[in-house]
């Protein structure tokens, strides 16, 4: 499984911490601080016998991480030692650390020598946090040319944009969205499910019409949907009113023969209560951003027509499948966070091994379901399938910014990605950026 381990340097006081926090909750890693791990004394700054606790250090990381998880180390270039001598961190420390990044963090030392008076209580020399600043930074520069590693800058004197850092480091991933063509990747759908009770066949007058929908889809046809009892409780005659019982039929109204991004099996259901853009990934596909783009304009478009209509629920689902034929092993697919394989191989009796978690990151939901069953009664089928969705007051505030393409592309579909990459086995992701290679070839 692809990781990322970055390690986040700078002096003590310089804001190190906070950016920490920051990047653990948008890369979804873990933050490992090297102080706490070695207790060290954050009040007079001083380390006795450097080479030795950074020797431990490294010992400690190893039983506190995994090596197929991503990691944020916060540690230090150079340290004061306890004859008050700033010593650079031995090189040996950042190889055994294992890095694929460094982020350098400074600031103003004036600034840093009242962060520090106010945190710790004491009064510096700012000779010294010039020194020491001085020496982390020359030393971070020679560290990361040595280990041929990114070297990130970060200055905390003025607010900095956390976006750009981000985006940095999603550069320096192994394995991005760009990068990979996965043939697991089966199905894709967006959906938004809505309330009101609005004039649906003027609406979809009204987009047939427009240049982006004929551009999309080449064909419609209205289909019939099963009938919906709609039904009042006698209870009501005590407020004047009478119990009604009637049947109605609702329709469809399915665009299909889609031309978003060439061609492809897409197919776009409208109904009442919902909007559905489903994509077959098995033909065609090479990335949802123009049907993802497709689906924002569709749901401006309705939110334009009718104020009214209030949107319950966006979502996209993504769904993997594989089949593995004789002799396959599900190792060759997925790591061993793909925890349901291990009570399927211990248990050969079992008809089906599932897993589904459900937790919440920046107010957007992630349903997460591992399963695995035979197909036909006799290959191995496995499944990892992930739903993002957005609700409640979050959802209206995006929808009145008109923001709504950029929350389904990058928000949701990038942390899915995240968590696929998680799961799935360093040979198979290597084996997905071979296959986009070759397919631009």
């Amino acid at each position: 499984m692809a990781r990322l381990r970055i390690f986040i340097g700078g002096v003590h006081g310089v804001g190190k911490g906070i950016l920490c926090k920051q990047l653990v909750s948008s890369l979804l890693g873990e933050y490992v601080s090297a102080s706490r791990l070695l207790r060290w004394n954050t009040k007079t700054k001083q380390v006795r016998d450097i080479s030795f606790n950074q020797k431990i250090l490294a010992d400690l990381l190893q039983k506190h991480t995994q090596n197929d998880s991503s990691y944020i180390i916060d540690g230090h270039f150079a340290l004061w030692n306890e004859i008050n001598e700033c010593k650079p961190v031995p090189i040996e420390t950042f190889i055994d650390l294992k890095l694929d990044a460094i982020i350098l963090v400074t600031c103003s030392e004036k600034i840093i020598l009242e962060r520090l008076a106010n945190r710790d209580g004491i009064i510096y020399k700012l000779d010294d946090i010039i020194h020491l600043q001085t020496i982390e930074i020359e030393h971070a520069k020679y560290v990361a040319k040595y280990l041929s590693i990114p070297l990130i800058l970060v200055d905390t004197t003025q607010k900095y944009n956390i976006n750009n850092v981000i985006k940095q480091i999603e550069q320096m991933k192994p394995y991005t969205r760009e990068n990979i063509l996965s043939p697991m990747l089966k199905t894709v759908i967006i959906r938004a499910d809505f309330d009101g009770l609005t004039d649906l066949s003027s609406f979809i007058s009204r987009i047939k019409l427009s240049d982006k929908m004929r551009s999309s889809f080449e064909k419609m046809k209205i289909l019939p949907k099963q009938k919906m009892k709609v039904s009042f409780s006698p209870k009501t005659i005590e407020d004047g009113q009478l119990p009604i019982t009637e049947s109605q039929k609702s329709i469809v109204y399915k665009f299909y023969d889609c031309i978003i991004a060439g061609s492809s099996k897409a197919t776009l259901d409208i109904e009442p209560n919902s909007i559905t853009l489903a994509i077959d990934c098995q033909k065609d596909y090479s990335g949802s951003k123009e049907y993802t783009s497709f689906m924002g304009w569709i749901i401006n478009e309705l939110h334009s027509f009718d104020s009214y209509v209030v949107i319950k629920r966006l979502g996209v689902r993504k769904i993997d499948v594989q089949v593995l034929d004789e002799g396959e092993d599900i190792d060759h697919y997925f790591n061993e966070k793909y925890v349901v394989a291990q009570s399927w191989k211990n248990s050969p009796s079992k008809t089906k091994s599932i897993l589904t978690e459900l937790f919440e990151e920046d107010n957007i939901s992630f349903n997460v379901v591992q399963y695995i069953d035979r197909a036909n009664g006799e290959h191995e089928r496995l499944i990892y399938d992930v739903d993002a969705f957005l609700s409640g007051d979050i959802l209206r505030k995006i929808l009145i910014d008109g923001n709504v393409s950029d929350i389904l592309y990058h928000n949701m579909q990038d942390r899915m990605f995240d968590l696929f990459v998680s799961v799935a086995s360093t040979r198979y992701l290597d084996y997905c950026k071979d296959l986009k290679y070759n397919n631009h070839e």
